[in-house]
């Protein structure tokens, strides 16, 4: 099986002129490409706010339109495909009405679906405009390439210390609860355990993201052990991801398996603890993979602490942590789950010819 990728990178969304001359060239792109390669399938990745502007999703009957003129099946990869609204708010409901109509034009163009959790097999299943198609679930893996160098090039990850490193990999997100995650910091330090927090990545120190987990540690009165690795190149990250002694991933909807970030701390044998909640993924919180933590001060401390006392724990925990990650996120496990659904869902046809 061979593929051809043609990606658009979509200009400023603040101008939606250029963004339909954008979204046009890519698609004659597209089309430019399909006789000369022929394929047997389009697969197209679906975020709807690729596709959108203020919310509104535009550009997708365009892209309807342009999959349909190529004459051959169509898969759609949803990612993030609604916004979640919220009926008492006139401007959630303005930004996300328009997301699952606009879902129900895509997958008018589409004979089968690969979502990123088990979720939102149900959820598809659940509209009538998508259950009558063939849908899979495919995790999302780590794009982090684990590192086997010991030293990055630039800047390098801070020198390994009689501290814990405590480590958070995505920062930014905005669900993130800092107060609690400080807070639970705070409480393992009035412990007399030794740890440090440590925020990897973009969006780095400064700016409004970098602002609320520091008004955090001041309140919790543990600034001083909070650090920034500042905004790092793609070649770095894995480097101070492999220094970090604990990862926590603090997303209140729990680990989830469409989260690259939560994927690239499995990726690199990493003892994982995720905030329990209500999108967790079931073979994954059963799995011994992650260490579950209540969404308090208190639950994340109690499910930290024992992991900062013992290093034989952590160890263990990181290497459950890789192998789940090679047998179940893999970017060959991913493939080999993609090819056998799309292999079921044409051969189950009358004339369906099998994936090759």
């Amino acid at each position: 099986m061979s593929t051809q990728l043609v990606w658009w990178e979509r200009p400023d969304r603040s101008a939606p002129a250029r963004a339909i001359a954008g979204l046009r060239s890519f698609l004659d792109e597209v089309r430019h490409a399909a006789p000369t390669f022929r394929p047997d399938r389009v697969m197209v990745h679906y975020s709807v706010l690729s596709w959108a502007t203020a919310g509104q999703p535009w550009a997708v009957p365009v892209l309807v339109r342009a999959l349909r003129s190529l004459g051959v099946p169509v898969t759609a990869f949803l990612h993030e495909y609604a916004v979640p609204v919220r009926w008492g708010s006139p401007g959630s409901v303005a930004f996300g009405a328009g997301h699952r109509p606009a879902l129900a034009v895509l997958l008018s163009a589409c004979d089968t679906v690969v979502v990123t959790t088990e979720q939102r097999v149900t959820d598809l299943h659940a509209r009538r405009w998508a259950c009558r198609l063939p849908v899979a679930f495919v995790p999302v893996f780590s794009n982090i390439h684990v590192s086997s160098t010991t030293e990055p090039a630039g800047e390098r990850p801070a020198p390994r210390s009689a501290d814990v490193i405590l480590g958070i990999f995505g920062f930014g997100t905005p669900t993130y609860p800092c107060a609690t995650v400080l807070g639970a910091v705070a409480k393992l330090l009035g412990m007399g355990l030794r740890v440090r927090l440590r925020l990897i990545g973009a969006p780095g120190g400064a700016g409004p993201a970098g602002g609320a987990w520091r008004r955090a540690a001041d309140d919790a009165r543990c600034a001083d052990v909070l650090e920034f690795t500042g905004v790092l190149a793609e070649s770095q990250v894995s480097q101070h991801l492999s220094a970090v002694d604990v990862l926590i991933f603090p997303d209140p909807g729990g680990p989830a398996a469409r989260k690259g970030t939560l994927a690239a701390g499995l990726a690199h044998g990493l003892a994982v603890v995720a905030f329990d909640g209500p999108q967790r993924w079931e073979r994954l919180a059963t799995s011994g993979a992650v260490v579950l933590a209540g969404p308090t001060v208190d639950g994340l401390t109690d499910a930290v602490a024992p992991l900062v006392q013992d290093e034989h724990l952590r160890r263990m925990t990181g290497d459950r942590a890789r192998r789940f990650h090679r047998t179940e996120m893999a970017p060959e496990a991913a493939a080999d789950s993609l090819v056998a659904f799309l292999d079921r869902a044409v051969g189950a046809r009358p004339g369906g010819s099998r994936t090759s």
